[in-house]
């Protein structure tokens, strides 16, 4: 960890084997057209995402979340609105890697994520 670094983090994280990892399907606010994205790590406070992404993110851009998924079973399908906070391009691909915060986490999505946080620190 670098050593002038605070973490400010107020949920548990909880972070996806490549193979168990969740998907989801976002959508930049205001903008036709989906993103469709693996998410290696999350947190009731927010989401890491990866994702192919023609124009880049910045810190402050809207995206709304539309499905999350586990395979092709849909675990989730209750819109919620995410704030970018850091994005940063993946060396060795075209993809992208940005975390995002929640801004609105609606109680249906609440109560999935809250229980597949739990299933992951039960392993």
């Amino acid at each position: 960890m670098n050593p002038g670094y605070l973490e400010q983090r107020k949920h548990i994280r909880v972070s996806f084997q490549k193979k168990s990892r969740l998907a989801a399907t976002l959508e930049r606010a205001g903008e036709v057209g989906q993103i469709s994205c693996t998410i290696p790590g999350l947190s009731l406070g927010g989401i890491q995402a990866s994702a192919e992404i023609q124009s880049p993110l910045q810190r402050g851009d809207r995206l709304i979340l539309h499905e999350l998924l586990r395979g092709n079973v849909t675990l989730a399908e209750e819109p919620a609105e995410l704030e970018v906070g850091w994005a940063m391009e993946e060396a060795d691909a075209d993809r992208v890697t940005f975390g995002c915060r929640f801004v609105s986490l609606p109680e249906a999505l609440r109560d999935v994520l809250i229980n597949i946080i739990e299933n992951e620190l039960t392993r």
